[in-house]
């Protein structure tokens, strides 16, 4: 089985500046995981952190994996997320995977 996720550890709020501690980062998610996985990623929420110092509680705090992708296993597509520094390493990587011109 393919490695979908890391633990990261390290990671800060980035509104009071606690430590997040080990977090799950999601890399790679299918439409047909289980539904509040998947959920998670059609609201925009994967990967999210909530901190847990019990004066602050901000949501929202994204913890970057390189790149994430989602593949809607019945449409056949992928959407692909990834940091805008990386975007043209990763389109290129993506073309010469599928050996197409297409992928602009």
């Amino acid at each position: 089985m393919e490695m979908r996720f890391y633990e990261s550890e390290g990671s800060r709020c980035g509104q009071c500046g606690s430590d997040l501690g080990r977090q799950k980062v999601w890399t790679l998610v299918y439409s047909d995981d289980p539904p509040d996985l998947v959920e998670r990623v059609r609201s925009g929420t994967i990967n999210w952190a909530r901190c847990k110092h019990p004066n602050c509680g901000f949501e929202g705090g994204w913890l970057w994996p390189n790149t994430f992708l989602f593949i809607d296993v019945q449409e056949q597509r992928a959407v692909c997320v990834t940091l805008t520094t990386a975007a043209a390493q990763q389109i290129d990587l993506l073309r010469e995977a599928l050996d197409s011109d297409s992928i602009r």
